[in-house]
């Protein structure tokens, strides 16, 4: 491997951090990754071996720091529940109307034809000017195309 090579974990996918006794390269440095970011295992050389332990030691001290108080970028301060009560809700839910109910039904009843095995025969539609696949339970076309707003 290049001498220029540089690599980033963060700590919360680390596993593992130990030196290790290689038949190859002799000791060396391995990290290991959990299975959520591809359960890498990375070996490093580091040359003399006393650099090697201070670089073990420096990065386990690091991670048992980061275990103890994890850092997720996110920054929480409760609040007390009279604050809470205080605090104005809006409510962003919005009622669909009965007609928009019935165009997704109608969407809903074309697309979901789980028996269908084979095209239906083609039917002349006189409001497309196309000859189109017959709808299921003869669903008119213009309610198809009718866009909700």
């Amino acid at each position: 491997m290049a001498e220029n090579f540089n690599i980033s974990i963060p700590y919360i996918q680390l596993s593992n951090i130990i030196l290790r006794k290689s038949s190859k390269f002799g000791k060396a440095l391995v990290l290991q990754t959990n299975n959520f970011s591809g359960n890498y295992t990375l070996g490093f050389r580091i040359d003399p071996e006393q650099v090697l332990k201070e670089v073990h030691q420096e990065i386990k001290t690091l991670y048992d720091v980061f275990s103890k108080k994890p850092n997720f970028s996110v920054k929480y301060k409760s609040r007390s529940s009279t604050d809470t009560k205080a605090a104005a809700f809006k409510d962003d839910v919005e009622i669909v109307s009965t007609s928009q109910m019935e165009h997704f039904d109608t969407l809903t009843r074309y697309y979901a034809d789980p028996g269908k095995s084979t095209d239906r025969k083609p039917v002349y539609d006189e409001s497309l000017g196309l000859a189109i696949e017959e709808t299921k339970s003869n669903i008119p076309t213009s309610k198809l195309w009718t866009v909700v707003v």
